[in-house]
């Protein structure tokens, strides 16, 4: 910067003396500095060594203090060398769009007080693969969609009342609160009151909510079938004509925003792939995720996930070797419906306990399985097999009563045992020594459940040296 000397008498500056830089449009103050005081000055300073100051400083090539410090590196976009720019300045970068949601404090509520009811059904994973099974039987896609802000949708029949959001308060009435006419993220009563307005917008369109799974509509045209299966704001539909997928998706876009994702290939969890002659449930993704994560992409694969008869560790090895490992369900396969039931006797090598074992099949596509130690210690196999029966027999019957939402009835149930004793007591109602130990050990009426069963719905148990060899492989690879 040049400036021009003004001369002045007094200590300090005139103030109409002080000269204005044109370049800068901006004034300075210049002191005039006797050459007397600067040497006088120098005299006094004393001499310095500079042997120990380093030659060479060491700078991080990216800062970590500042703006790097509240936001890491990842984070930035674009290059670190630039300097802050706008959206507009960015160009090409693209730059995503973060939600905002208005979120209120649920965990204030106390049930009895704020609300009585909050239960909202969803399906179950054995819904979902008894829709694709029968889906590949009929050869038909099943696609996916999502509702956007479901929860906003929800009607609250209760009064709910919440304060103004901070920094959104109304100047003019900055005490007051809202009442709620529907729902909010985080409200208790969110998740049902959606529920309740989907399922009243699909009952008003000609759909009829399953007997069993309330989360499962469905309307027949003649002698086609629209199926629909909700899990909260995820929904997948199928139909053995594709002029009915056009018209679902017109019916939802009447009351609500959805985003339709096409074919169905993420849900819950799980992948899924489609053709007209299988369907294929696997989750391939995710098991790579998990051994990447663990930095175990590399290690060998072993067939078992755990060393037999020993404690539980943690191992990722078998996990390794069944990334391509799924639930195949082919088309061309038969609708019949049976299941296993089998245990291992003793398996806990800790506490010696029994683990019940049970699975069941739609033709060639296992749907549903079971794998759960049991309570107590059994002193015999028969008395193992009982609550292993006990629980088969029960999903037999939960999915019986499912498919007759899909028209499909299976009077009779053939349900597989290895265990010619537990046939013998089940079907001999009279109870001798031996066995009458087993109803008292367990509470509930095993027994007496399983014989009334059999005469109500039909259940069939029959002796089948396979069952042991077909738990094995659900209990070794899936469960």
């Amino acid at each position: 910067m040049d400036l021009t000397e003004v001369p002045c008498t007094d200590d300090e500056p005139a103030v109409n003396e002080v000269q204005v830089d044109p370049v800068n449009d901006r004034t300075e103050d210049v002191i005039q500095t006797s050459s007397s005081s600067v040497e006088n000055s120098n005299d006094q300073l004393p001499e310095l060594n500079n042997s120990n100051m380093p030659e060479s400083v060491k700078v991080e090539p990216i800062p970590n203090h500042r703006i790097h410090y509240a936001h890491p590196v990842g984070n930035i976009i674009g290059f670190l060398k630039d300097g802050v720019k706008t959206r507009s300045q960015t160009g090409n970068i693209n730059v995503f769009r973060n939600k905002a949601r208005l979120v209120v404090q649920g965990f204030y509520q106390e049930e009895g007080l704020n609300y009585d009811e909050v239960f909202a059904p969803v399906a179950r994973i054995e819904a979902i693969r008894i829709f694709l099974a029968y889906a590949s039987y009929k050869k038909f896609t099943v696609y996916q969609m999502d509702v956007k802000t479901a929860f906003l949708y929800g009607v609250v029949k209760e009064e709910v009342y919440i304060n103004q959001p901070p920094v959104f308060e109304d100047p003019a009435h900055p005490f007051q609160v809202y009442n709620l006419d529907k729902a909010l993220y985080g409200l208790h009563l969110a998740p049902r009151a959606w529920y309740e307005t989907l399922s009243t917008h699909l009952t008003s369109n000609g759909f009829v909510r399953g007997t069993i799974d309330k989360t499962l509509f469905l309307k027949k045209y003649d002698v086609d079938l629209l199926i629909v299966q909700v899990y909260v704001d995820d929904i997948i539909y199928g139909s053995t004509n594709e002029a009915l997928y056009k018209e679902f998706e017109q019916v939802m876009k009447l009351k609500f925003k959805v985003s339709l994702k096409g074919k169905m290939q993420f849900f819950l969890g799980l992948q899924f792939e489609q053709s007209e002659s299988w369907i294929l449930i696997h989750q391939a993704k995710y098991v790579k995720d998990i051994l990447t994560k663990f930095k175990m992409t590399d290690c060998k694969s072993a067939s078992t996930p755990i060393a037999p008869h020993e404690p539980l560790t943690v191992d990722l090895s078998g996990v390794e070797g069944r990334v391509n490992l799924g639930l195949w369900y082919p088309s061309d396969s038969e609708f019949n419906f049976f299941a296993y039931t089998g245990n291992d006797y003793g398996g806990c090598n800790l506490e010696r306990k029994s683990t019940s074992g049970g699975c069941q099949f739609l033709g060639e596509r296992l749907v549903s399985w079971q794998c759960k130690k049991q309570m107590n210690v059994s002193t015999s196999t028969a008395e193992a097999e009982f609550p292993a029966a006990w629980s088969c027999c029960s999903q037999v019957i939960w999915i019986q009563h499912q498919m007759l939402d899909f028209g499909v009835n299976f009077p009779e149930t053939p349900i597989y045992c290895d265990n010619e004793a537990v046939l013998v007591i089940v079907k001999n109602p009279i109870q001798h020594s031996k066995t009458k130990h087993i109803t008292i050990r367990y509470v509930d009426p095993t027994v007496i459940w399983i014989m009334n069963s059999m005469e109500s719905v039909k259940m069939i148990y029959q002796y089948d040296p396979r069952a042991s060899i077909c738990l094995t492989y659900v209990v070794k690879y899936i469960s």
